[in-house]
């Protein structure tokens, strides 16, 4: 698959809580993950953790808007425009809107998402 083909396979993956097709756009090797509070998260393991426990909640939703691709033999970017949708602890409904940036390397012929970067930003 090329960049773009797996890049949306990874999209699709997040929107649909596809924890095994999510799994296989991601790098064989390490992914690092910044949250939007800042946690870090590094490792591909304790990245799929995450994201099994992230995907089984099933009160978010998330809407994307794709404000750039940069495409390269070896390395690609995406950035998009989120508005993230979820309730709380405490059965409160609440909204994050953030940039997310997705890179991908192209590791034995095979793209794979080695970092994922979350950045809020206020949409007053």
């Amino acid at each position: 698959m090329n960049f773009k083909e797996v890049l949306n396979l990874h999209l699709k993956a997040i929107e649909n809580k596809d924890l095994e097709t999510f799994i296989t756009t991601i790098s064989k090797e390490d992914v690092t993950l910044i949250m939007p509070n800042g946690t870090l998260i590094n490792g591909r393991e304790e990245f799929i953790e995450f994201h099994k426990d992230w995907f089984s909640d099933k009160d978010w939703t998330l809407n994307y808007e794709i404000l750039k691709i940069e495409e390269g033999e070896e390395a690609s970017f995406a950035l998009l425009k989120v508005n993230y949708k979820d309730i709380d602890f405490n059965g409160n409904e609440y909204s994050l809107n953030y940039y997310l940036t997705l890179l991908f390397k192209k590791i034995d012929g095979e793209w794979g998402l080695i970092y994922d970067q979350n950045t809020l930003f206020n949409n007053k």
